[in-house]
């Protein structure tokens, strides 16, 4: 990747609803509601005190066992920060948002999940599981972070160019106008499948990173 601004797309262009489906690291099963995928065991998960964070958004096991390895590359992002299993979606949603109220301005932001072009969380739809539409992170961003951070990375599964986070960067310019803090934070995220084991790159990484694709917000 040799620049950002020859691989972002003119999101003005794009619709707000593309169909999504889960890649082979997402398990499949559900409607419009389907959940989704990727992955440490957090019996040292960090408080959020200790910013620059890298947020797990999935229940599932493989995902949380394998973000606490040192091959993961989560070591990079600073603190990991699973949202607690076993916690209603409600619930889930005012741990995440008390996390990204935690970042502090030009730290890196990463947040991993399963996932598909539409939605990010576990890799099913039951009553028990998480789930957040690139709208409702988009309001979260906007409204629960308010600093600035250097970079975000949705490390999820994808399908199109049009992915979660060039969605969420449409959702942001046309709803949130207001929040300022995240003009021209760009956003990288994968436009296809990620196998569970493969690291997550670095910040200092992402631009170099030809499996991510960026997307600038532009309010």
């Amino acid at each position: 990747m040799t620049g950002i601004s020859k691989f972002c797309l003119n999101r003005r262009q794009l619709s707000e609803k593309r169909p999504g489906q889960f890649g082979p690291d997402s398990r499949q099963g559900a409607s419009s509601t389907t959940k989704l995928t990727c992955s440490r065991r957090f019996n040292k998960a960090a408080s959020p005190e200790e910013h620059v964070m890298f947020i797990v958004a999935t229940q599932d096991p493989n995902t949380r066992g394998q973000s606490e390895g040192p091959e993961s590359g989560a070591d990079a992002w600073g603190a990991l920060l699973p949202i607690d299993a076993g916690l209603t979606q409600a619930e889930a949603d005012r741990q995440l948002a008390t996390y990204l109220a935690g970042v502090q301005a030009g730290e890196p932001l990463c947040i991993r999940a399963h996932g598909n072009d539409e939605e990010i969380g576990d890799a099913e739809a039951g009553a028990k599981d998480w789930g957040w539409t690139y709208k409702k992170l988009a309001r979260m961003l906007a409204t629960h972070l308010t600093a600035t951070p250097s970079v975000v990375l949705i490390r999820s599964c994808a399908e199109e160019v049009t992915n979660f986070p060039t969605q969420m960067a449409v959702r942001l310019e046309s709803n949130w106008p207001g929040a300022n803090h995240l003009d021209g934070v760009v956003i990288y995220g994968y436009n296809t499948s990620v196998n569970i084991s493969t690291p997550v790159p670095s910040p200092q990484q992402l631009t170099k990173n030809v499996q991510v694709q960026p997307v600038i917000v532009s309010l």
